[in-house]
């Protein structure tokens, strides 16, 4: 997962940040979970 969002950060550039910021909380917030 955190392959695929490094590649979207490198893709789309700054604009993905705040996107990359959220889906990583989302992600973390489901490992907790588990």
């Amino acid at each position: 997962v955190m392959e695929a969002l490094a590649i979207g950060l490198v893709v789309g550039g700054s604009i993905t940040i705040p996107h990359l910021r959220r889906a990583v909380a989302y992600w973390e917030g489901l490992q907790g979970d588990g």
